[in-house]
């Protein structure tokens, strides 16, 4: 049959072959496609949220830093009298430890816990000598720390 439309099952086999062929790459593509336009989509996402809280964070405003005190229930006290020595300022629940700096060697010891408005009351008796004692309180890393002076007559 010169001149016929019929196909044989050869070009049949392989017109399948290739349609096959084509539909496996398509759905390859298509889901590499859907797969890199989701992870595109959580990038874009992604760079949004932190554009705004970044906006957020820079617009709110930061409550100023306190910085600890030590207050005395006197100024200046009598040799071993015993007086009461407030600290305030600190963050809450926090370890204190204190030293009295002018004994050789400086003596530190832990004072107490502060309460949850970062406060703690603490009663010592007065150093034997006479003389102008420095009084320090801080956190056991050092980051927040108070000075006083006590008179010592």
């Amino acid at each position: 049959m010169i001149g016929s439309n019929r196909i044989g099952p050869d070009k049949r086999i392989a017109d399948n072959r290739k349609t096959k062929l084509r539909l496996a790459i398509n759905t390859y593509w298509r889901f590499q496609m859907s797969e890199t336009m989701r992870t595109a989509r959580l990038l874009g996402v992604a760079i949004v949220a932190l554009f705004v809280g970044i906006a957020i964070g820079y617009f709110i405003p930061n409550p100023a830093p306190t910085k600890p005190t030590i207050s005395l229930s006197a100024a200046s006290v009598s040799a071993g009298t015993r007086f009461t020595a407030t600290m305030s300022g600190f963050p809450a629940n926090t370890e204190i430890y204190g030293w009295v700096v002018n004994e050789n060697p400086p003596r530190m010891f832990e004072v107490g816990v502060t309460n949850a408005q970062g406060e703690l009351t603490a009663s010592a008796d007065a150093p034997q000598a006479a003389g102008t004692w420095l009084l320090c309180a801080s956190d056991k890393d050092y980051q927040y720390w108070a000075t006083t002076v006590l008179t010592v007559a």
